[in-house]
């Protein structure tokens, strides 16, 4: 990796060139072909601020983990360069994990102070795409580690039961009713059509956000998580790999400010044409992006990791995350709650 550093004022200040950390995620979302295949929509080219500042480091402590994700990189989105601010300086590595998620894994040892600031600043840009599920020419299948992986239930997401149940139910209704459902692809619309149908876009009470599949089926609401953990776990169910991305929303009708929390949906795999997205809640919530969304997504967002269950790299200590949005902070191989993240944007 090459690195240009300079220090000054106490802080370290890294800019990482984009093709010397890049790390390609595996089986990402592919570009339009040809102009009669997918549409392509709009482009959007900013600068992302991911910001942590570490609190209450216990005195005596004798060293810090912090682990950060940065940004994907596939046809939908480039990252043109990070850049990467601590105060006081401290060790870092760009790692990767099996998913193809990178990640930026930080150490402090001893003596710590009781708080410190690091800001990562990505370059990106982002075009959006849509009817990426007519494309041709994609792999014709997952390799079987790939297939495996995401045909396999995650921790709060079973594949059996009452999900299994529930798939079997909805494509049986479905051709009763007369439609064709056959393929991944019309399987995986009755799918979304479900979510949308029966679940309510809301956060109220405790339960919701977390992906439970369970109680989203006992409770019929939540927030993204919650509808793309539940159409997951249904196409699983079906034998259609499927999996979980999550990144942040950026307004489309702002140029700049501060994003309040994360955004994530789904893709899920087509042989021959491959990773096929939707965002179901964003569909939800405004019906006029039903049919863009199955099989496409907007330019306003910004993608970071993929999958659930993550062990980050170097492994943490804790348990596996159920998924890897925030910044996670070990201090002396024990998980602590003081590290807080700040998402900024301003369009380039």
């Amino acid at each position: 990796m090459r690195f240009g550093q300079r220090f000054s004022a106490g802080a370290a200040f890294v800019a990482i060139a984009a093709a010397a950390v890049a790390v390609p995620a595996v089986g990402t979302l592919a570009a339009p072909a040809a102009a009669d295949e997918p549409k392509a929509v709009g482009e959007r080219s900013f600068v992302f601020d991911y910001s942590v500042e570490v609190k209450d480091i216990p005195a005596g402590a004798k060293r810090l983990d912090l682990w950060i994700p940065l940004p994907i990189e596939h046809e939908l989105q480039s990252v043109e360069s990070v850049t990467i601010r601590t105060e006081p300086p401290v060790s870092f590595q760009s790692t990767s994990d099996p998913e193809g998620n990178r990640l930026l894994h930080i150490t402090a040892e001893a003596p710590l102070p009781p708080s410190f600031v690091i800001l990562v600043e990505y370059d990106i840009a982002r075009r959006g795409a849509y009817r990426l599920h007519e494309r041709k020419g994609g792999e014709k299948e997952l390799p079987d580690e790939w297939r495996r992986r995401y045909l396999a239930p995650d921790k709060l997401a079973p594949i059996d039961g009452e999900v299994a149940s529930l798939a079997k139910k909805l494509i049986d209704d479905a051709r009763k009713a007369g439609k064709k459902v056959e393929s991944p692809i019309e399987k995986a619309r009755v799918f979304y059509d479900y979510v949308m149908a029966d679940f309510v876009y809301k956060k109220e009470g405790e339960g919701w956000g977390r992906g439970d599949v369970k109680w989203c089926l006992e409770n019929k609401y939540g927030n993204c998580s919650d509808y793309h953990s539940t159409f997951i776990a249904l196409c699983r169910a079906s034998r259609i790999p499927a999996r979980f991305t999550i990144g942040f929303p950026l307004p489309k009708d702002k140029k700049e400010g501060t994003v309040g929390g994360y955004h994530c949906w789904a893709e899920f795999y087509v042989p021959g044409t491959g990773w096929v997205p939707v965002d179901a809640s964003e569909a939800d919530k405004n019906p006029e992006l039903t049919e863009p969304f199955f099989g496409g997504l907007d330019e306003n967002r910004v993608q970071l990791t993929i999958g659930r269950d993550l062990t980050l790299v170097p492994p943490q200590k804790g348990d596996p995350l159920n998924f890897f949005i925030y910044p996670y902070a070990e201090v002396d191989g024990k998980k602590i709650e003081g590290a807080k993240g700040t998402f900024k944007f301003k369009d380039l």
